[in-house]
């Protein structure tokens, strides 16, 4: 298996003078810190993992914006610059799938945290004859498990009597195999 590796990490920063940094939410402090944050992806082989694309991001919340402007808006630094102000996270990684397939990388699998589970992320793994393996948040999107809809909350609620515990851990697991209705339009297969 070789897999395309999506994460993001901050990178924390203060002071007026460093431009490019935000405010950003770390779950590991668990509150907000003014800092830069960088997504990147990586490719893992069994042999190891290498560093192919980062980008930074830039959050709406305390932005410290540059005073100067680029003498050249069509540089490289200046449309990432302003690639990290306008774009969300899930909109860079499909950018960097993008590129990562167009540069002939020959990866077979795509694996992502929570933050990138969604329908667009999915479909842009599947365009590209991906296998995704994302984990999924609790929320509202719906799975189909036995001809009825359920969310990620319910169908714990269904599975919890029947999974098993993993020896020498406190984990317990279960595997379940359900349906994502990826289209635009609900009532569409």
């Amino acid at each position: 298996i070789v897999a395309l590796v999506f994460d993001d990490s901050i990178k924390h920063r203060r002071g007026k003078n460093v431009k490019g940094s935000s405010s950003h939410f770390d779950h590991t402090l668990r509150k907000h810190v003014m800092g830069q944050q960088v997504l990147e992806m990586g490719l893992v082989t069994p042999k190891g993992y290498a560093s192919l694309d980062s980008q930074i991001y830039i959050s709406d919340k305390n932005a410290q914006e540059g005073k100067l402007a680029f003498k050249d808006n069509r540089s490289a630094v200046a449309k990432d610059y302003q690639n990290a102000k306008e774009k969300n996270k899930n909109q860079m990684l499909r950018a960097m799938l993008k590129r990562a397939v167009k540069s002939s990388i020959k990866a077979t699998h795509v694996i992502a945290d929570s933050w990138f589970g969604n329908k667009e992320n999915i479909k842009a793994i599947l365009f590209h004859s991906l296998k995704g393996v994302l984990r999924m948040k609790r929320g509202n999107l719906q799975y189909l498990y036995k001809d009825n809809l359920y969310t990620a909350t319910e169908l714990f609620a269904i599975i919890k009597i029947s999974m098993k515990k993993i020896k020498n851990t406190h984990y317990s697991t279960c595997s379940l195999t359900v349906q994502l209705n990826i289209s635009d339009k609900k009532k569409k297969p």
